[in-house]
């Protein structure tokens, strides 16, 4: 199946900006879920990948103030400079596949409608590098579009293939993936998986330890 190059997916998400902030009619259930369930505490040092325009980094950086990290991690500079502009966090411009940072240099992973958008034979090595800057026994928690599992969200799944395969464009460049079976293989302990569907849209989330 076609999927937004890299370049591809910045020029999209860089044109977006803050309309993104749109799609939390149908992720803000999902994503607000998984961050309750990476148990942020003050303190702690947490990596936002694919921060999008910040509406849940700010959950991020608020749960780990005063003296912890927070850091927003994307491809797209027109999404950090919101970022910065709404939490004021540490920003990096980065792709998930080759991440600018040190081994096991945070204790908390997000990561929200980020892998979806990827080309189904690279997401094990964007697992291998989120993994790879997580510290042991630290948390991860993922979120993506996935498949329908009430009548209108398997409806609503069906249509988004369809108009995905002529042009993904259309689609944000995002498709319904199951990656639960990759974070198995990819190493990852304790792993929890729910779905969560909103207005229609059926959400994976999926937390785990390193």
């Amino acid at each position: 199946m076609t999927t937004f190059d890299t370049e591809a997916a910045r020029r999209f998400y860089d044109r977006m900006g803050r309309h993104h902030d749109r799609m939390e009619r149908f992720e803000g259930r999902a994503k607000a879920a998984a961050v309750a369930a990476l148990d942020l505490a003050p303190g702690l040092r947490v990596l936002d990948v694919g921060a999008g325009p910040g509406t849940t980094h700010g959950l991020l950086a608020r749960a780990v103030e005063p003296s912890g990290w927070a850091v927003a991690l994307d491809i797209s500079p027109v999404m950090l400079r919101l970022v910065r502009d709404r939490t004021a966090s540490d920003v990096c411009q980065g792709d998930v596949l080759n991440l600018p940072l040190a081994k096991a240099s945070f204790d908390r992973v997000f990561c929200s409608y980020l892998l979806d958008l990827l080309p189904s034979a690279v997401l094990p090595n964007a697992l291998v590098e989120l993994r790879r800057v997580l510290s042991p026994g630290g948390r991860i928690a993922i979120v993506g579009m996935t498949d329908g599992t009430t009548p209108t969200s398997r409806i609503v799944v069906g249509a988004w293939r369809a108009l995905y395969r002529r042009s993904p464009q259309s689609c944000g460049g995002c498709r319904p993936i199951v990656i639960e079976p990759l974070l198995r293989r990819g190493g990852f302990r304790g792993l929890h998986r729910r779905v969560v569907v909103e207005r229609g849209l059926p959400s994976e989330i999926l937390t785990a330890n390193r």
